[in-house]
């Protein structure tokens, strides 16, 4: 092999590496939390979070959502770079995801508390059918209370 193309594969080698090496990471997603506590009478309650982005940071470290009046979804924000997405409806609209998907709330959940902390948007709720035997073996108490 000539030096020429020994030259012209460590140059295209290390193009190639800095190039893979300069692209921006993806930005991680945390992921959603959902916990269920049963108990012994029956009731299924659960807590479930989302991440919020991290431009709400600096606020309050508990604002309480439900009661006041719901940002509008469709406008720009200040900034200008596309329109707001209502953070509670993305709250609810994975919450869903997660009953469907685990089965917990088979008729359905009472909302008892929506808030927002530094990092995540958090809904508390009760389903409004009781425990039955399989559910208390499938959604074991794992948090200690």
């Amino acid at each position: 092999m000539s030096p020429f193309r020994i030259l012209l594969s460590a140059i295209s080698s290390t193009l190639i590496v800095t190039s893979c090496a300069s692209q921006p990471e993806p930005p991680v997603t945390p992921p959603d939390f959902f916990h269920t506590n049963i108990s012994v009478e029956g009731a299924k309650r659960f807590s479930f979070s989302i991440a919020v982005m991290a431009g709400n940071k600096g606020k309050d470290s508990r604002v309480k959502l439900n009661g006041g009046p719901m940002p509008k979804m469709g406008k720009t924000p200040p900034d200008g770079k596309g329109p707001h997405i209502d953070p509670t409806s993305k709250l609810y609209e994975h919450l869903e995801a997660k009953l469907s998907e685990t089965g917990y709330c088979r008729e359905g959940y009472t909302e008892i508390d929506t808030y927002q902390t530094e990092s995540r948007l958090n809904l508390i709720g009760e389903c409004n059918e009781t425990a039955t035997e399989q559910d208390r073996v499938f959604f074991v108490n794992r948090y200690g209370y």
